[in-house]
């Protein structure tokens, strides 16, 4: 009687906490010659605002290639932020409108975002991506326009693979029970 109980229960359990899910945030370059590639945020860390300072330890992935410059995770300038506008004002996806300090320094060259200056509006996830000399903060010496396009991947959170997991120990359970008997 137990065992007849349990199943139901926790697939009900798990249809509940399963749409529970945290997504990532790809932001990829598009738009300017010799600029390529995607950073990437964990989206629990964006409150809905419309000018959000989301500090740069929550990128949870970073490819970019700039003018032959490659950028990746171990790069990131964990001390600095990026704006992320998620509030579905301006577009149902977030946008990235500006920076405060830089994205990242590979020791030959920094990056950062800047609020759009080649076009209007200015915080409609057209953040300039801006180059400069290593050690620069921010850096400021070339601006690019990069329009920066937002896609989501949903990733299971932790205990809905518990609950998967339990259920599937649940049916086998049940399985090994109907074959003693």
């Amino acid at each position: 009687m137990l065992i007849r109980n349990f199943v139901p229960a926790a697939f009900g359990l798990f249809l509940t906490v399963s749409q529970a899910q945290a997504s990532l945030i790809t932001f990829t370059a598009t738009g300017a010659a010799d600029i390529s590639g995607y950073v990437q945020f964990d989206d629990l860390s964006f409150d809905g605002s419309s000018l959000q300072p989301v500090p740069n330890t929550f990128i949870t992935a970073l490819d970019l290639s700039v003018l032959g410059e490659i950028y990746t995770l171990a790069d990131v300038a964990v001390g600095d932020f990026t704006y992320i506008d998620s509030s579905g004002l301006l577009s149902l996806l977030p946008m990235i409108v500006d920076g405060s300090g830089n994205l990242a320094d590979n020791g030959s060259q920094a990056i950062a975002f800047w609020n759009e200056i080649f076009g209007d509006p200015i915080f409609d996830g057209d953040a300039t991506l801006v180059t400069g000399p290593s050690g620069s903060s921010p850096a400021g010496d070339n601006f690019y326009a990069v329009q920066w396009v937002a896609t989501i991947s949903s990733v299971p959170e932790p205990d809905t693979l518990a609950l998967v997991g339990l259920g599937l120990s649940g049916l086998g359970v049940l399985r090994g029970r109907r074959r003693a008997a």
